[in-house]
């Protein structure tokens, strides 16, 4: 398989692409690199990894990031966003890597509340969001990292991922399609994150969810309730057991096929 490069990148990419890439081969982890630069980088800015020593997940996680594997991805916006809105470009980022996978690979993935990337019940990618806010409470910057396990690690992955991760393909044969893959990825973020207080994403990330109409855990606590609905916020509307509806603001969960409240 060829590197991960800036030129393979910029072939798949339009001549009017908002993106200015720096590609690496080896970081820590991009969202940390990018934090720590952010004042010196442009609006737009994404930073491209082939691995990461210490990749970055939600509520503190370790991201599993092997050379010539995945998608290791970071980009750097200052938008004129509440902080509210600042939320959804989580989802946004998930429809958006969901629609790539799908245009690229031919491989349609689904979405577990609220930022996972999961194909036949296993994660194969993830969305980590970082902003600062002005005084004001606005979004002075955001870097929204996104990892997509593509190929398989040659090891095979830790004991601590095993029957939890997954990659799109199930080896390394054949051309590198992870520069289309990057491309394909930036191109749907500028479509979908850009213009982010349309919601342009809801309707698909609605229907690419796996816990709409389903019983799930919440975590953390552990609380069985079904999910009645997602809302413009990508907040869920759920019912307990006792039939009250309320909405969940933040956290996971965890789908129970078992549960009937």
């Amino acid at each position: 398989m060829s590197h991960l490069t800036a030129a393979a990148i910029s072939r798949y990419l339009p001549a009017d692409s908002p993106w200015s890439l720096d590609v690496r081969e080896c970081v820590e982890s991009t969202n940390t690199l990018m934090k720590a630069t952010s004042q010196e980088l442009p609006t737009g800015a994404v930073l491209i990894a082939d691995r990461q020593t210490a990749g970055r997940g939600r509520m503190t996680r370790a991201f599993f990031s092997p050379p010539r594997c995945g998608l290791y991805i970071s980009m750097l916006l200052r938008p004129q966003v509440s902080a509210a809105e600042g939320l959804l470009f989580t989802p946004a980022a998930a429809v958006a890597a969901a629609e790539a996978i799908e245009e690229v690979c031919g491989i349609s993935v689904g979405i577990k509340w609220v930022n996972d990337l999961m194909l036949n019940g296993r994660k194969v990618g993830g969305i980590l969001t970082e902003s600062t806010l002005t005084e004001e409470g606005k979004i002075a910057s955001v870097i929204v990292g996104i990892g997509i396990n593509v190929y398989p690690p040659r090891e095979g992955y830790p004991s601590e991922l095993e029957g939890i991760a997954a990659s799109l393909f199930a080896d390394t044969s054949g051309e590198d399609i992870r520069p289309h893959l990057c491309a394909a990825l930036l191109t749907r973020c500028a479509d979908l994150m850009l213009p982010l207080p349309e919601g342009r994403f809801l309707g698909e990330y609605r229907r690419r969810s796996l816990v709409l109409g389903r019983c799930v855990t919440l975590l953390p606590g552990g609380e069985q309730v079904v999910v009645e609905e997602i809302d413009d916020a990508c907040r869920l509307i759920v019912r307990d057991g006792a039939g009250t509806l309320r909405t969940v603001f933040s956290g996971e969960c965890s789908l129970r096929a078992d549960f009937r409240p």
